[in-house]
């Protein structure tokens, strides 16, 4: 595998290559935001830990998808929020005083809140699936006291969150087999906090098997209603734990492959998943309003260009060759032949850390992030200045996969 790497800045400018004006259309249109945070709280004798681990949509199609916010807002956080810098602030606040370190004592009483949004599908002008879960979990015990497990899709032409009927008419079909192959298993929340580097953003099958297990047959009226799209050839996803329930796990995935769907899937479903474009584009809503002013969590401002541009230490050489080292094409699409080039948008912080990513131009779920996560492997930058002061100033870098 070959990777190019190529840094700019997201700037406007006459001189501007055709490049970076795409990459700054594309940070217009389109905008998958990566989180991943670990904060300890305290409220009395109440310590939590809050894991977050999300890849949050800003940007789709042109739309900044207000109502798929506010809906993820309510899922994760409990509140009703519309961006989620406001709601995880306000969720934060409902925990506590944020502090370093556990601090001992006989009273102390342990308590862990896991939130996770992972991407799983995206086509363009389309649709977009994500996996969502929810987890609060005191101290030792072995079942969490909240635990959403959902599967989603959004239709960014109808501007709406699918519920299980907009997708399937097969539970309305009794008796009717589905083939269907197992994907995958996901491992529970605190096995994943153990094992450093996985984490779920490691895309949906983070646990005992990787492999697709073929065969499988299930009756229509046993098909779970958690189900969503996942585009192509591979047909839709869907939860079969409270099916089969089988423990030690937060969720286990069927496919129902592509060739399989005749009866299962509703014409919305069916006419989203095929690639013959029988929409028209101007059914999809576009609200290009400017944005307002990025600033950083302590309301320091986020410059796009300022007088000295930050860059890596060791030069762009050097970075290019640690990203190689760094990059690997995914597993899961190890047989899909996929090559292009993915935009990751960050900050590089005046402090010199890199922080806040976001995908600005994709290529598909597995690739983004593991081009998300070999540039958050980076040193930190030597960072931009403006009238000789050190500032936060966002840049974004193309990252190649070619095969």
């Amino acid at each position: 595998m070959l990777i190019f790497a190529m840094l700019m800045p997201l700037a406007v400018s006459a001189q501007q290559t055709e490049v970076k004006k795409l990459i700054v259309s594309n940070s217009q249109t389109y905008r998958i935001r990566y989180v991943d945070e670990r904060k300890l709280f305290q409220e009395g004798d109440v310590v939590t830990l809050a894991v977050l681990n999300l890849e949050w949509p800003e940007r789709i199609s042109g739309s900044g998808v207000a109502d798929l916010q506010s809906w993820l807002c309510t899922t994760l956080f409990g509140n009703e929020c519309l961006s989620l810098d406001e709601s995880k602030k306000q969720f934060y606040q409902t925990l506590g005083k944020e502090i370093n370190a556990v601090p001992e004592g006989p009273n102390i009483k342990r308590q862990y809140v896991t939130l996770t949004l992972t991407e799983l599908a995206w086509e363009k002008d389309r649709y977009m699936s994500f996996r969502v879960t929810a987890q609060h979990r005191d101290g030792d015990a072995p079942h969490p006291k909240v635990n959403v497990q959902r599967l989603i899709t959004y239709d960014v032409i109808g501007d709406k969150i699918l519920t299980a009927k907009d997708i399937i008419k097969g539970k309305f079909m009794p008796g009717k087999l589905f083939h269907y192959d197992l994907l995958g298993l996901v491992a529970t929340a605190s096995e994943i906090q153990g094992k450093p580097g996985s984490g779920v953003s490691d895309f949906l099958f983070n646990g005992v098997s990787t492999t697709p297990i073929a065969g499988k047959t299930m009756r229509a009226e046993d098909l779970p209603d958690q189900v969503c799209l996942l585009g192509g050839t591979k047909g839709v996803a869907f939860n079969l734990k409270n099916v089969l329930d089988e423990d030690g796990l937060d969720m286990l995935v069927g496919v129902l492959r592509y060739n399989n769907l005749d009866f299962f899937l509703t014409a919305k479903a069916v006419r989203l998943l095929d690639r013959v474009d029988v929409w028209k584009k101007k059914n999809i809503r576009q609200t290009l309003e400017p944005e307002k002013e990025e600033v950083m969590e302590d309301g320091q401002p986020i410059y796009l260009l300022a007088d000295s541009m930050p860059h890596y230490p060791e030069g762009t050489t050097k970075m290019s060759e640690f990203l190689m080292q760094q990059l690997n094409y995914p597993v899961l699409e190890l047989g899909s032949n996929i090559q292009g080039r993915v935009v990751v948008s960050f900050v590089v912080a005046a402090d010199g850390r890199i922080c806040r990513p976001s995908v600005i131009l994709p290529l598909s779920p597995a690739f983004d992030r593991a081009a998300v996560k070999a540039i958050l492997d980076m040193k930190p930058w030597i960072p931009g200045k403006q009238n000789g002061t050190p500032v936060n100033v966002r840049v974004a870098l193309p990252l190649y996969f070619k095969r």
